[in-house]
């Protein structure tokens, strides 16, 4: 078994009593953890697994969370594997990550993130002379050069950061792990701030930059197909009268959508009307766009290109708020 401790410390004016959002910190922390799970599997492959151990204290005019990375070797591959090799691991990794100290010539992934703020990458050099660089892995350091920094500086990372920060999944966890600096009040996160080995420091700017970078990222990856249209029947299931809303949910079938009516009149119609039954029903010309996203799943989009016929609802039909996962109407009598 193989552990290494270090602190999150989230901190600003809004945190000085202690306190923070569960709302906030919770989605935080279990991003962090399966950030760090997806990072072993990526590393590691089925030799280990790894675990993320709260152990919190509040002593500091912060928001500061004691944790602990414990990772086990399984036992059916074992004895491949030597205990020192074991007892290094965890923290290579947790070094990689950024959450305890790097060499001062690397950056670790949440840096790294931030400083490719979405840039497709031009060029990656293996760095021949490791002399001035303190490294664990024999794989190495590369120097990261993106596409529109004119001044031809790189950056330089272990070459495994640069392989997780491909993956569009570590991504999506470390946008989550920064997302409460966008809240006013929560000004930086940093890692093991009280230790020797302190880890890196991210503001605001870094986590804009690793959000909208995340964005923009999976926006270049994703394959996108060509529009089908289809004729379907759509009830309303939750419309939205503001003025600039253009997605209402409408039951499609046995399943809820979210349906752009951006190119209907049919809000208008509806405002003009003055109620909406539930089992009113428009008959459509659907656009319907597949998507293939960054991690391999696929994904729909509806666009209504065209009403065909309006159907309101019988006037036995009850008025009521069901949510999105019911699938069937009460009618009165």
């Amino acid at each position: 078994m193989s552990k290494v401790s270090f602190q999150l410390r989230y901190d600003g004016p809004a945190l000085s009593e202690h306190g923070m959002d569960v709302a906030d910190l919770a989605p935080a922390l279990l991003a962090l953890g399966e950030l760090i799970k997806r990072a072993n599997a990526s590393l590691n492959g089925d030799a280990s697994k790894v675990n993320l151990i709260v152990q919190s204290d509040f002593e500091h005019k912060c928001f500061q969370v004691n944790l602990e990375l414990v990772q086990s070797i399984l036992a059916t591959i074992g004895s491949f594997l030597t205990d020192e090799k074991a007892l290094k691991n965890a923290q290579t990794i947790a070094g990689w990550l950024g959450l305890i100290g790097l060499p001062t010539t690397a950056i670790g992934l949440f840096a790294y993130l931030a400083r490719r703020k979405g840039k497709e990458i031009e060029s990656v050099v293996p760095v021949t002379d490791e002399t001035t660089l303190s490294t664990s892995d024999s794989q190495g350091t590369v120097a990261i050069k993106f596409k529109g920094d004119g001044d031809g500086h790189s950056i330089v990372v272990n070459q495994n950061v640069y392989l997780l920060g491909e993956d569009p999944v570590i991504r999506d966890y470390a946008a989550k792990v920064v997302s409460p600096l966008r809240r006013q009040g929560i000004d930086t996160l940093q890692f093991n701030p009280e230790s020797a080995s302190r880890g890196e420091v991210i503001t605001k700017s870094d986590a804009d930059a690793i959000i909208s970078g995340r964005a923009e990222l999976q926006a270049q990856e994703e394959e996108t197909f060509e529009p089908q249209p289809i004729v379907a029947h759509l009830q309303v299931s939750r419309p939205d009268f503001e003025p600039k809303a253009h997605i209402w949910r409408f039951r499609y079938g046995d399943k809820t959508i979210s349906v752009d009516i951006s190119e209907t009149e049919i809000a208008k119609q509806v405002r003009a009307r003055g109620s909406v039954g539930l089992a009113d029903t428009w008959r459509v010309r659907m656009l319907v766009t597949e998507k293939r996203t960054a991690g391999g799943n696929y994904k729909n989009e509806y666009k209504i290109a065209e009403v065909l016929d309006f159907i309101p609802a019988p006037r036995q039909a009850a008025f009521r708020f069901i949510s999105d996962d019911e699938d069937d109407v009460s009618e009165g009598t």
